[in-house]
């Protein structure tokens, strides 16, 4: 992951070598992905599911944060199999918890780094645009305003978040810290923003509609049964 790999993106290598990757441990990472992130969601899901307009309980809570500091590990494993060399589902895993802390690290420096930018953006986007604090308050029933507000904060955190896209990948093949790790994501898509982000609208605009196909496919087979 150096320096003159990053000089020389290219989406369909990319793409190349993630086939090339199922290909050859395709099973490994099944393995890993049903063992901590598809079955510690589905625990939760069916312990404590959401219930439109039901605030969840403490408990609730942290069963879902345990649920999706799991599921960090879990990505940091399949990214060990993913760079190679070939290793074992345990040394994996392993690899993965060994690399949390310094991952966890990174999130929460970025988080904090995003709620410095967009809170006061917001505040300030909230009082040229006249909305009243009140209806922004938890319980109140949005308005188009507020509605607006909130796509321009989700695109403007997309334009920052993609200049960490490497975050999961750099936390697990670099033996380095979490501040480290905010530098080099910077430094690494550095010069490749803009290849970066329309990949990133691509995967989102396949996932609204894959998330849609199943929507509906799922209310077709709930009518039919």
């Amino acid at each position: 992951m150096g320096d003159a790999v990053a000089s020389k993106l290219s989406i369909s290598r990319a793409w190349d070598e993630t086939r090339e990757i199922f290909r050859r441990d395709g099973g490994l990472l099944v393995s890993v992905a049903l063992a901590l992130i598809v079955l510690p969601a589905t625990v939760v899901g069916i312990v404590a599911p959401p219930e439109p307009g039901v605030h969840a309980s403490g408990v609730d809570q942290i069963l879902r944060l345990v649920s999706a500091l799991i599921a960090i590990v879990g990505q940091l494993a399949l990214i060990r199999l993913a760079l190679g060399p070939s290793t074992t589902v345990g040394d994996a895993i392993a690899h993965g918890a060994k690399r949390f802390l310094p991952a966890l690290g990174a999130i929460l420096i970025l988080i904090l780094i995003m709620a410095v930018v967009i809170i006061p953006l917001m505040a300030i986007l909230a009082l040229l645009m006249g909305i009243d604090p009140s209806q922004m308050a938890a319980g109140a029933k949005p308005g188009p305003q507020i509605g607006l507000l909130i796509l321009i904060m989700c695109l403007v955190a997309l334009a920052i978040s993609v200049r960490f896209t490497l975050l999961s990948p750099i936390a697990s093949g670099e033996a380095i810290g979490p501040l480290a790790i905010i530098k080099r994501c910077w430094n690494l898509t550095k010069g490749h923003y803009w290849r970066i982000l329309g990949l990133v609208v691509l995967l989102l605009i396949a996932a609204i509609f894959l998330l849609m196909t199943a929507g509906v496919l799922g209310g077709l087979l709930a009518r039919l049964v």
